[in-house]
């Protein structure tokens, strides 16, 4: 027996696809990065008992939305250097937690998919940019259909509850340090397997110079009149024959800082297209997307997904 497909149908499938693009370029845009200690159990054992197979993912463009998010309780010490640290946040303010990622990473890309019970480890940061982690974990997948088709997926996720083993407090402790971590557990024992975040630098490498700003590493930065260091932003104009580099470490105010001027850059984490260049963008960002504002400044280009080649070209006045 044959089946005509009807109108309704059709146009639910054009449109489906459509919406499903539309909301992967919503999260190309406003998404972050944050990482998922994913636990998936195996079977029982003849005491009931399951082997607990641990993985971890660093997931790019993903949107966490916390509903109370600008009017959060603090918690905060002075560290050795009497310097104020947020430590902590009153976790009961963030509830309820929802989670969207990129619809196709469900099928071209790590995680394969998520599923109820994953952890998810995300990095807030205090104003001297130290980590504050929030553990969660998957309670509800929630789907959103045109007609038939399945073109968005979001989670629901509530904050993890149960004692937190050693190996998983290790991820999270490496994760918080900017470190990327995959932990593998096998029956018996456990074996933490870490990849730690690269940087491959050369001696283009100026560290005299001092921070009038908290850094965050791998961002564009200017000297400025004061001979302190700023992020670079492509629409200030005044930052355009200012731009020296990369800086190559998170740091605080006033700290030393060491920017890479030339040469080859390495970082895992990145995924560049390598048949674009490299722009200046806003607050220190690399991007691949020329500014139509400001001014436009090629900084380099990609040599492979996670390798650059900074080469700092004249700016152009927009």
């Amino acid at each position: 027996m044959s089946y005509t497909k009807s109108i309704r149908d059709t146009l639910a499938e054009l449109s489906a696809e459509v919406k499903r693009n539309l909301s992967d370029i919503t999260i190309d845009h406003l998404g972050t990065e944050t990482q998922v200690l994913r636990i998936s159990l195996g079977e029982e054992n003849i005491l009931g008992d399951r082997d607990e197979t641990l993985k971890t993912y660093i997931i790019s463009n993903v949107i966490i939305k916390h509903p109370m998010g600008n009017n959060q309780w603090l918690f905060s010490t002075l560290d050795a250097d009497n310097t104020l640290q947020t430590d902590a946040i009153n976790i009961w303010d963030i509830l309820p937690i929802t989670m969207k990622i990129k619809y196709s990473a469900d099928y071209d890309t790590d995680p394969v998919s998520i599923q109820n019970g994953d952890l998810i480890v995300e990095l807030l940061r205090d104003e001297n940019q130290n980590n504050i982690p929030v553990i969660m974990q998957v309670t509800k997948l929630v789907g959103g259909f045109e007609g038939k088709y399945l073109y968005q997926k979001h989670y629901e996720l509530a904050l993890y509850r149960g004692i937190i083993p050693s190996d998983i407090q290790n991820a999270i402790d490496k994760f918080v340090a900017d470190e990327v971590v995959i932990i593998r557990t096998t029956t018996g024992n456990s074996t933490v397997v870490t990849r730690t975040e690269t940087v491959e630098v050369t001696d283009n490498i100026i560290d005299t110079y001092k921070a009038g700003q908290n850094l965050i590493k791998n961002r564009v930065v200017i000297v400025d009149t004061d001979s302190l260091v700023y992020y670079a932003d492509s629409s200030i104009l005044n930052h355009a024959n200012r731009v020296l580099g990369i800086v190559l470490t998170s740091v605080n105010k006033n700290g030393n800082v060491r920017i890479q001027t030339f040469d080859k850059l390495q970082n895992t984490l990145w995924n560049w297209d390598v048949t674009l260049p490299l722009f200046l963008g806003i607050s220190g960002s690399l991007t691949q997307t020329a500014s139509i504002t400001g001014f436009s400044l090629e900084i380099g280009k990609p040599i492979t997904t996670n390798t650059i080649f900074i080469n700092i070209q004249q700016s152009i006045i927009l």
